[in-house]
Parts: structure tokens; C-alpha cells; sequence
């Protein structure tokens, strides 16, 4: 019983991890929670994972720190999981291309890292006010998964007074944040305003592919490629560019990763217009993030990919996340 209100403690206490923001020297820089430090033991595993998303049209430079309970850095090497190898090095600068996932991932108790090395808090700095990237995470212990939410989800760009790229004119991409507000598959209510085609299962709906978690996805249904995506704004809404992630998971492979389909709105779920056309869309890589422009000026309350054709699995088609900006 002891065991179980901790439990549900840490759950409520850190399910949503809030962010500081601080500017300086041309960095932004956000500081994030890490939950469920205290499940690590001797005989029990608590793993770490974070991936952090370029969504912007430059390559950015990032820096990831992780502190443990006294406030000191540590520098432990990540290791892989799921076959993803980690790629970012504690403390040090890393260079990600526009569209490109980077991830750290690393495993304490049992027989992996020591519990005193557990980091309690980590902080993301951003460099150059040209860059945008979004970051998320989570934390595998006895109490099941938990989220690690950086920045509320929303993109983090570098300040202003870093180096412009352009010459000191800023460009502005249609919208600097998911239009899409991450939506709790356990809420009903939430679950519902995104629907599709068909579902693989009920561990593949497709609130799966806008909880901000690219660890899940969206899947149709056995032995069917061809499908659509589709969310309810509830009112109507300018989008006018979407990203979609691929899975990260690599028990298939990317053949699950859509390659041609048709970006579309609507305002009564019955007649769709044509928004975007994509056509051989292939070589994905796990949890690769690509963005599409569109023309679209109108407002709709509904949108959805409608995918004709995947990459090559005869057994489903699948996305990891489906941003709107």
C-alpha cells in the first residue's frame, strides 16, 4: 500500500513537467523535471529516454545536460533501445540536420548504471535564434511509463542576437507551434477528436499519433496499407503545413512509413478538398520528422492524410505523429 501511493504520488506530481525559459548570450535555454527517480534499485530498472526533433529549415546546434539530486552534470554515455543508438553526448554541442531526430537513451539498477547516478532534473540549451526544435521524453520504471514533457510540448528556438543565417531578416514559417494540442488516449473525450479509417489495435488508435510521444503510433488495421489520418479542431482552422514522423520502432522496418497520399480538409467530414500531393515519399529512417507547405488559405475544422500507398509492408501503414502548424 506504501508503494502504491508513492506511486500515484510521483504520477500526479510529475505526469506534466513544467519549463523555464532563460535567454542569454544568444541560447535558449529550458529546464525540465525527470520523474520516478526513486524506482531504481538494486532489483529494479529504471530506464531514461529522450529524443529531441530539428523542425526548423537550418540545422541547429543543441546542448542536452542531466544533473542528479546534488545538482552535478553527469556524463554517462548512452546506450540503444529498440535498436535506436543513442547519438547525443552529455554536455557536449550537437549538430542536427532540419528534419532529423536525435536521441539519449540510458538504463540505472539491476545491472546497468548505479541509482546515485540517476539524473533528478536535465536542462536543453538551443543556439541561434534561427533554429527550432521540440523535445520529449519518458521514463520507464515499475510504476509503467511516464512522460517527460520539455517546454509544454512547444517548439524551443534559439533568442534573438544569435547568428542569422539570412543576413538579419528573420523568416517565419506559418506557425511556431503544433496546432494539434496533445491528446491523452485515456481521456475520451480527447481520444475522440482524432479518428481514422481503421485502427491495428487498441495499442495503435489514433490519438496514438498526437499524445506528442513519438515512442507510439497510429496503425491500420491488419493486412491493409491504405488508410486515413484525421483530427477534429473542433472549430475551423488555418493549417498550412503538416509534419509527419515516423515510427521509431523497428520491428518492421520503415515500409510501414506512408509514400504517397493526399493532404485534406473539410468542414463537414463528407466533402474533402485537396490541400497537398505527395508522391514517393520513401527512404524513411526511424523517427524521421518531414514537413510539407501548402497553399491552403481557407479554415477547416477537420484534417486528414489519406494515404494511398506505403513503403513496401504488406502488413499495415503507420505514423508516428501528425503535426499541423
Amino acid at each position: 500500500m506504501k508503494i502504491t501511493k508513492f506511486l500515484l504520488c510521483a504520477v500526479l506530481m510529475f505526469s506534466l513537467i513544467a519549463g523555464l525559459v532563460s535567454a542569454q548570450e544568444g541560447k535558449n535555454e529550458v529546464a525540465f523535471s525527470i520523474p520516478a527517480n526513486s524506482f531504481c534499485d538494486a532489483s529494479h530498472k529504471v530506464q531514461l529516454s529522450l529524443n529531441i526533433t530539428n523542425i526548423g529549415g537550418n540545422a541547429a546546434d543543441i546542448t542536452l545536460q542531466l544533473y542528479n539530486e546534488e545538482g552535478a552534470p553527469i556524463s554517462i554515455k548512452g546506450d540503444s533501445h529498440n535498436g535506436i543508438k543513442s547519438n547525443i553526448t552529455l554536455g557536449d554541442s550537437t549538430n542536427i540536420v532540419p528534419k532529423k531526430t536525435v536521441f539519449y537513451q540510458v538504463s540505472f539498477g539491476q545491472n546497468y548504471f548505479s541509482c546515485e547516478e540517476m539524473p533528478y532534473y536535465g536542462t536543453l540549451q538551443v543556439k541561434d535564434s534561427s533554429s527550432k526544435v521540440i523535445a520529449s521524453g519518458w521514463i520507464s520504471a515499475t510504476n509503467g511509463n511516464t512522460p517527460i514533457i520539455i517546454n509544454s510540448g512547444l517548439p524551443i528556438t534559439g533568442s534573438q542576437g544569435g547568428n542569422d543565417v539570412n543576413g538579419g531578416e528573420e523568416t517565419t514559417p506559418p506557425s511556431d507551434t503544433n496546432l494539434v494540442k496533445p491528446l491523452d488516449c485515456n481521456d475520451p473525450e480527447k481520444a475522440i477528436l482524432a479518428f481514422a479509417s481503421s485502427s491495428y489495435s487498441q495499442n495503435f488508435l489514433p490519438c496514438k499519433a498526437f499524445d506528442g510521444d513519438i515512442y507510439t503510433s497510429w496503425a491500420t488495421k491488419d493486412y491493409t496499407t491504405a488508410g486515413w489520418l484525421a483530427v477534429d479542431f473542433g472549430e475551423p482552422t488555418l493549417v498550412q503545413e503538416y509534419e509527419i514522423a515516423a515510427r521509431t520502432k523497428d520491428i518492421d522496418g520503415t515500409g510501414s512509413a506512408p509514400k504517397t497520399w493526399t493532404f485534406e480538409g473539410s468542414n463537414d467530414k463528407i466533402n474533402w478538398t485537396e490541400l497537398d500531393t505527395q508522391v514517393d515519399q520513401k527512404s524513411w529512417e526511424f523517427g524521421e520528422a518531414r514537413s510539407f507547405l501548402t497553399k491552403n488559405k481557407n479554415s477547416y475544422r477537420y484534417y486528414r492524410i489519406n494515404i494511398t500507398k506505403n513503403n513496401g509492408l504488406e502488413l499495415y501503414t503507420a505514423i508516428g505523429e501528425l503535426r499541423m502548424f
